[in-house]
């Protein structure tokens, strides 16, 4: 019992949600985007083609189609183009790039 409680606690107190099947949700409550779909939605942005996307994911083709699909529904946009447009609007990293990539700009400057 005191087993179960600790657990409960935790997840409720997790700094990242966690769905009872134990996968997390959403980054952000207003992301509408699932984790998986987040990554998939990157990689679209980043100019793969679904193929690409199922190797990199060792996922099946199909499924890398349904997801650009659902992701595509989801942000009400009809092209890979302005979902890749949907990303760099909300935060995603520009195309190719990487952390180790980010300069800070005196207009970034505090």
């Amino acid at each position: 019992m005191e087993a179960a409680i600790a657990d409960a606690l935790a997840i409720a107190f997790s700094p990242t949600p966690v769905r009872a099947t134990g996968y997390p949700t959403r980054q952000q409550d207003s992301d509408p985007l699932t984790p998986r779909e987040r990554e998939v939605a990157t990689l679209v942005a980043d100019g793969l083609s679904n193929r690409e996307i199922a190797e990199r994911l060792v996922i099946a083709v199909s499924t890398a189609e349904r997801h650009v699909a659902n992701i595509l529904a989801k942000l009400t946009v009809t092209s890979r183009t302005q979902l890749a447009t949907w990303m760099l609007q909300h935060g995603a990293q520009k195309p190719g790039q990487t952390a180790d990539h980010i300069v800070e700009t005196p207009a970034d400057s505090p």
